[in-house]
């Protein structure tokens, strides 16, 4: 994840662990955190769900599927070795920052 400045916030491992027609869950680890502060994190407990689009081939995920405010939310394409889009930290008044949002799949995929 990248700030709207395109610095670091976070890296780490997306894992799928369930993909069924156009639902999708899974886990995520936080490897290194480059920042602590910025909207949203706090809210980040490591386990997403999502709605694939498989024709349209894009991908929205939920970053914490037990909470629906001052949550982040991530829109992606869905590309042939990776994820691109952006992420967005969603409070009752709506959007409140956003960055970028990167994964690419691991060699032993």
């Amino acid at each position: 994840m990248l700030d709207s400045l395109d610095n670091k916030l976070v890296e780490g491992v997306l894992s799928i662990n369930d993909f069924d027609k156009e639902k999708t869950s899974g886990t995520y680890s936080k490897d290194k955190v480059f920042n602590d502060s910025f909207p949203g994190f706090n809210s980040m407990k490591g386990f997403f769900n999502g709605k694939v689009d498989v024709k349209g081939k894009k991908v929205s995920i939920n970053m914490n599927p037990k909470i629906a405010d001052n949550n982040i939310f991530i829109s992606c394409e869905i590309k042939k070795d990776s994820l691109i889009g952006k992420w967005i930290f969603s409070t009752m008044l709506g959007t409140s920052r956003t960055g970028k949002f990167y994964a690419k799949k691991s060699r032993s995929q």
